[in-house]
């Protein structure tokens, strides 16, 4: 009864003050929402398992090498260790597929997964309405075009049919029989995924005639996911397929081979991506929890002042024998009530934070408010409100007794120096905020300046897949003659040329070895590392770069002239110091054993292949008549004058040419230069949110300060003002008690960023931690922010009339 009395009571002083309860609640909002959004990606990458049945007696197996890390397995070696592997129920393999499904005259883009046949089963999935795989469908390959369609596909693109069981659908060049549909919600297991449709791993020539890997150990792009036996840990897992590795897996001549690992982290096994994201999102949580403090910093000046208000009823009702703890517990009963509104906001702000993390990370990342989330946005509040509301009611029944029930100032004036120091610490916080949002702004300027060789600009470039999209050999070729001659037609454009990857971060297909004539490679490699590409004649010319030596390839550089090549300064430079290059000859290292000496033709100069390595690296350069690119191509297209109008009509042209070809996404080479930059992005934008609301926490923390004080100190400039004080020296005795708070609050806050943002340096690109300019503006953004909000409090002090302040004191 006497808790229900509290409440009520607490719910009557807080309605009484809805200005105060209104500010407050969304204080501590912004400071849960800032956090709960930043957990509730937490909560997706790390805490959300697999929604499957029993999830917790899933593991992921991989391979470790020493020389390539984390791998996956050849299909030979999975089938070795799934009929051997004692310690699962089951063992199942995938790999994805990108598919294109023929509707008629339109083409459209799925995403895919080779399965085998225990796929669902073994996760506990049940298939309805329809069938799963059956067990002869994972036997002989090619034999059973089947597949299973995701419960989106079939809502939106088959109208939520039951009768689309049993229809044939084209998926690249095969007719697959739909003969089941996945529950809703399940679009597969890995962190990201987005499944469309599920087929046989047997169909996997037809699916993704790109690299097979049934019945071979030569490429190891299958994942493997186990479930374990009830009684079996992970460890004694561990021991079996240690024992197993060392009959199966090959080993070098010292003795070095694959060690099969297990990971419970079925949606992300891989190590590498673990460690990203722990770097990612560490300088996040760590702006969040700044934010965090300054709002608690900021709650406890609101209660302070609010205590400061409250100064004579307090004392009443300790006079009328009242005790402490009864107030200290009624105080913090109400600033417990504050936390539930203020948990409600902080829930649809981190609706909206995560709307924008997810936007600009590309990811079909799902970041739902789950029971999880929910009790960590409700602690966050309440132990704010508690810890940071502990010292003001503290405060606020420690007073004079006497001077508070004559409403005089002697213990107010006691407690202005913590409302001081609260401010000073809020202005540091900032200051940090403001600094490292000035650091990867000043990061996104430098690589908006980047210099990566060619002009970026006026080229456009779109990748397309030919053999995906059913042409062979000799159809790719004479459809890459058609679409340079089509495209060289469209007014504006000045230069066409293909490649087997893009000019920059090429990703998978970039790296290569080859062997230098007369150099070996080095001791425990294969060859000598280079950047790879495979080009069409014009290509330099597209990207706008002169040969420095030598020549171009031309149109007679094909597959039945001798095999050529093309090297950067930088290759030029390493390979053969002080000789030319021209005439000299390499060998590509291929998979099978070394290619053909190929002749050294022309010298280009470098261009910046890994956009945030400054490093130039050796590139090597081939034609792509010489050398048949099985995976996408990427299209290059310089354009004199504006991109808008030639980037609006190639997706026509290209339908046009290749009814089958999927849509294509036409993009600048510039903005494809400036998304390698998407991280330091993403923390300009945040870090620059958290810190504007820093600043503005810290300027209400300073207005709250000074306009109290003001308040609380009427009566004294109205004496200074009666005795001759110009409005000046008021408005400067405000501005020095601003001072007083930003300036040593400023020093903390410089000394903190000097030491916090060398954590952040391998984030950082052509900026420097201790950057004079992202720190000089920080400072003068929150000084200029603090000096605002003294404004009114300022503007108020000289307007006091002194016969006024006399009389009502």
């Amino acid at each position: 009864m006497d808790t229900l009395q509290s409440v009520r009571h607490a719910l009557r002083i807080l309605a009484k003050r809805p200005a105060f309860t209104a500010v407050a609640s969304l204080t501590i909002a912004l400071g849960v929402g800032a956090n709960t959004a930043i957990f509730s990606v937490v909560n997706e990458v790390f805490l959300r398992g697999p929604q499957v049945r029993d999830a917790g007696r899933l593991v992921a197996l991989g391979r470790v090498t020493p020389d390539r890390g984390y791998q996956g397995f050849g299909h030979l070696a999975f089938l070795k260790y799934r009929e051997q592997a004692r310690s699962f129920t089951g063992l199942l393999a995938k790999r994805g597929a990108t598919l294109l499904w023929h509707q008629g005259e339109q083409t459209v883009p799925l995403d895919g997964e080779l399965v085998t046949a225990n796929y669902f089963a073994l996760l506990g999935v049940v298939i309805a309405p329809g069938r799963d795989f059956l067990p002869e469908e994972d036997s002989t390959p090619g034999a059973h075009p089947v597949a299973i369609v995701s419960h989106e596909l079939w809502r939106t693109r088959l109208g939520a049919d039951p009768a689309a069981i049993g229809r044939q659908i084209r998926l690249n060049d095969t007719w697959f029989t739909i003969v089941g549909v996945a529950p809703a919600g399940f679009r597969g297991l890995e962190l990201g995924d987005a499944m469309d449709v599920w087929l046989p791993l047997m169909m996997e020539v037809e699916a993704r005639p790109m690299f097979p890997v049934l019945n071979s150990d030569f490429f190891t792009s299958l994942r493997v996911v186990g479930r374990l036996r009830a009684g079996v840990s992970r460890a004694q897992a561990v021991t079996e397929l240690t024992v197993l590795s060392s009959r199966f897996e090959r080993r070098d001549a010292q003795g070095q081979g694959p060690r099969v690992v297990l990971t419970p982290h079925v949606r992300f096994p891989d190590p590498e991506f673990r460690r990203y994201a722990v770097t990612v999102l560490t300088p996040l949580a760590a702006a969040a929890t700044l934010v965090l403090l300054i709002v608690a910093a900021n709650l406890a000046g609101l209660l302070l002042a609010r205590s400061a208000s409250r100064k004579r009823e307090i004392a009443v009702r300790l006079a009328l024998g009242a005790g402490r703890a009864r107030l200290v517990r009624q105080l913090l009963g109400e600033s417990v009530l504050l936390a539930v509104p203020g948990a409600l906001a902080g829930l649809l702000v981190s609706v909206w934070l995560t709307a924008l993390i997810r936007a600009e990370a590309g990811a079909e990342l799902h970041f739902g408010v789950d029971l999880r989330v929910l009790l960590f946005a409700g602690l966050v509040a309440v132990l704010t409100c508690v810890a940071f509301g502990l010292v003001p009611a503290l405060h606020a029944t420690r007073g004079d007794l006497v001077a508070d029930l004559k409403d005089q100032g002697a213990s107010t004036r006691r407690r202005s120096w913590l409302r001081d120091a609260l401010v000073a610490g809020q202005v540091g916080v900032s200051l940090v905020l403001l600094a490292g949002a000035g650091l990867f702004v000043r990061t996104l300027q430098k690589a908006a300046a980047l210099d990566v060789g060619f002009e970026t600009r006026h080229l456009l470039q779109f990748q397309i897949n030919l053999v995906q999209a059913g042409y062979d050999e000799a159809g790719a070729r004479e459809f890459q003659q058609r679409l340079t001659e089509r495209l060289l037609a469209l007014p504006g454009v000045r230069a066409v040329s293909l490649a087997s990857a893009a000019p920059v971060n090429r990703g998978f297909w970039g790296p290569r070895d080859i062997e230098v004539e007369g150099q070996g490679p080095a001791p425990g490699s294969r060859g000598i590392p280079v950047e790879y590409n495979e080009i069409t004649p014009r290509y330099f010319e597209t990207l706008g770069l002169s040969l420095s030596r030598g020549r171009d390839f031309t149109a007679a550089d094909d597959a039945r002239a001798p095999a050529v090549a093309v090297v950067n300064e930088t290759a030029a430079r390493q390979f053969w110091p002080g000789a030319d290059p021209i005439g000299r000859t390499v060998r590509l290292v291929r998979f099978m054993g070394l290619s053909d000496p190929v002749e050294i033709v022309g010298v280009v100069p470098d261009v910046r292949i890994v956009v945030q390595d400054e490093r130039p690296r050796p590139e090597l350069t081939v034609p792509l008549a010489q050398h048949f690119h099985r995976e996408p191509t990427t299209v290059l297209v310089r354009v004199a004058g504006g991109t808008e109008r030639v980037a609006a009509a190639l997706p026509g042209e290209l339908r046009q040419l290749g009814p089958g070809l999927p849509p294509v996404a036409v993009e600048s080479a510039a903005r494809w230069v400036a998304r390698q930059f998407s991280d330091q992005r993403l923390y300009a934008k945040l870090v620059g949110l958290f810190g504007a609301l820093a600043v503005l926490l810290a300027a209400i923390g300073v207005y709250g300060t000074l306009a109290l004080d003001v308040s609380q100190r009427t009566r004294e400039i109205g004496v200074r003002m009666a005795l001759g004080a110009p409005a000046r020296a008021v408005v400067w005795l405000v501005v020095r008690k601003v001072l007083g708070m930003a300036l040593p609050g400023a020093a903390v806050g410089l000394a903190g960023s000097f030491v916090l943002m060398r954590f952040v340096r391998g984030l950082l690109y052509g900026v420097a931690p201790t950057d004079p300019a992202a720190l000089g503006a920080a400072v003068c953004v929150l000084l200029a922010a603090t000096l605002l909000a003294a404004w009114l409090p300022a503007r108020r002090a000289a307007r006091v009339d002194p016969v006024v302040a006399l009389r009502y004191e």
